[in-house]
C-alpha cells in the first residue's frame, strides 16, 4: 500500500509552497511492488533505482532493495550486488570476478566507521575496494569515538585530559614529560642534559654513573639492568605479557616459546600447525584467524587471497598442481585446491566430496564412475589395498586406488 507523507503541513495549501517551506513528498512502501516504475523499496521508503546501496550497511535483504544481498559476515553488515562479464556493476562499484560480487569503491564515499581502501581477498587480480580495514584496538586512537577512549592519546583534546602527553602545551603541564624543555624541570628528565643531574637518567653518559643504568655497558654491571644483554640475563625482569600483549623485550612474555617481534609478544611459526588452535601463522609469526578448511563468514576471515564460498563457508585456497604454489604445510591436490600435507593411511576413502578439503588428511576428492569420491593417491599398485594388478589407475595428471 502506497501512502504519501506530506511534511511541513500548514493550514493553507498555498503555504505548503510557500518560500522557506520546501514541499518534501515521500512515497512509503512495504513491498516493492508499492514503489512506481523507476523506484524500488528501501527500509520503507521508495528511492530511485539508480541509487546504488553497494556496500552500505545493513541488517536484512530489505535494507538493501532488489537485487542486493546483505553479507551479515561484515562488520555492520555489507550490502553486495551479483556480478559477471555479462552483468557489470553500477558506477561507483567494482567488481571481484573470482567472487561474483559488487564492492563499493574506494574514494570520497567510503566513509564508513572501520572501513577503507584495501585489498580484496581476489585471486584473478589484485583488486582494491571499501572493505573492512583491520587495525589493533584503539593502537593510538585519539578521538572520541575510540573504543578505550585516550589509548594512546597524546594531544590536548583527550578525553583523559594529559594521558600520556609530553608535549609543553599539555593541559596538565609536563604530564609525562621526559625532555629537557618540559615546563617543570627534569620531570621524569632521562637524558645526560637534565637540569637536574642524573635524575632517572639511565644512560652510560650519565653525571653520577649507573645511577638507573640498565645497559651493558654500565659501569657497575647489572645494575638493575632489564635488557637481554646484562651481564646476569633479565635481572629484573617480570614475564607476564600475555601472547598478542604489548612488550619491549623477549624477557617480559609469559609464554616461555614467544618471542618480543614487532613490540608484541607473538610465536614464531614456521606453518599454521606450529600454532595454538584457533591461530596460524602469517609472516612467520601466529596471529588469531581461521587457516585453510576452517569456517569462514566473509573472505576476511581468511589468509592471503583464500575465499570463503558461500556454499560451503570456509576459508579454501585454489592451487596449480604443477606450480604447487600452497603456503607451507600444505600441498596442491590434484583437484586445484590447497590442502593439508600428511603421512599416513587415509580415512574417509570411498566418501561422497565436493573437493578435496571433503576428504580426511591422505586422501583425494577424485572422479569415480559418475560421482565424485575421497581416494587414494598411489604411484604403483602396491600403494594401494592388497596391491593387485591394475589397483593404482590413471586419472588424468594423478592416479588413485580404485574403489
Amino acid at each position: 500500500m502506497r501512502r504519501i507523507l506530506l511534511l511541513c503541513v500548514l493550514p493553507a495549501l498555498v503555504l505548503l509552497v510557500a518560500p522557506g517551506c520546501p514541499l518534501d513528498i515521500r512515497i512509503r512502501c512495504d513491498e516493492p511492488g508499492d514503489c512506481p516504475q523507476g523506484f524500488v523499496c528501501v527500509r520503507g521508503d521508495c528511492e530511485p533505482a539508480t541509487t546504488a546501496r553497494i556496500g552500505a550497511a545493513c541488517d536484512t535483504e530489505a535494507d538493501c532493495g532488489p537485487g542486493l544481498s546483505c553479507d551479515t559476515g561484515f562488520p555492520g553488515g555489507y550490502c553486495l550486488r551479483p556480478c559477471s562479464e555479462a552483468a557489470p556493476c553500477p558506477e561507483g562499484s567494482v567488481c571481484a570476478p573470482g567472487l561474483g560480487m559488487c564492492f563499493q569503491a574506494c574514494g570520497e564515499a567510503c566513509v564508513r566507521p572501520g572501513y577503507g581502501c584495501g585489498p580484496v581477498p581476489e585471486v584473478s587480480a589484485l583488486l582494491s575496494a571499501c572493505v573492512p580495514v583491520t587495525a589493533p584496538v584503539d593502537g593510538g586512537c585519539t578521538d572520541a569515538e575510540c573504543e578505550v577512549p585516550d589509548a594512546g592519546c597524546t594531544g590536548s583534546g583527550c578525553e583523559a585530559t594529559d594521558a600520556g602527553c609530553t608535549g609543553p602545551g599539555c593541559e596538565a603541564p609536563d604530564g609525562g614529560c621526559s625532555g629537557s624543555g618540559c615546563e617543570t624541570p627534569d620531570a621524569g628528565c632521562t637524558g645526560a642534559g637534565c637540569e637536574t643531574p642524573d635524575a632517572g637518567c639511565t644512560g652510560a653518559g650519565c653525571e653520577t654513573p649507573d645511577a638507573g643504568c640498565t645497559g651493558p655497558s654500565c659501569e657497575t654491571p647489572d645494575a638493575g639492568c632489564t635488557g637481554t644483554g646484562c651481564g646476569t640475563p633479565d635481572a629484573g625482569c617480570a614475564s607476564t605479557v600475555p601472547v598478542g600483549g604489548a612488550c619491549t623485550r623477549t624477557c617480559e612474555c609469559a609464554d616461555a616459546e614467544a618471542t618480543c617481534i614487532n613490540e608484541t609478544c607473538a610465536l614464531a611459526c614456521a606453518t599454521d600447525f606450529t600454532c595454538p588452535d584457533g591461530q596460524r601463522c602469517t609472516d612467520a609469526q601466529c596471529e588469531v584467524g581461521a587457516r585453510l578448511g576452517e569456517p569462514c563468514r566473509t573472505p576476511f576471515d581468511c589468509p592471503g587471497t583464500a575465499q570463503c564460498p558461500r556454499e560451503r563457508m570456509r576459508c579454501e585456497a585454489r592451487c596449480n598442481p604443477r606450480a604447487d604454489l600452497c603456503a607451507a604445510g600444505y600441498r596442491c591436490a590434484p583437484d586445484w585446491y590447497c590442502v593439508r600435507e600428511c603421512s599416513g593411511p587415509p580415512a574417509s576413502v570411498g566418501e561422497v566430496c565436493e573437493n578435496s578439503w571433503d576428504c580426511s588428511p591422505c586422501s583425494f576428492c577424485l572422479p569415480s564412475g559418475a560421482a565424485l569420491r575421497c581416494r587414494q593417491p598411489c604411484r604403483l599398485d602396491r600403494d594401494c589395498p592388497g596391491g593387485a594388478p591394475g589397483a593404482c589407475e590413471q586419472l588424468e595428471d594423478t592416479k588413485a586406488c580404485r574403489l
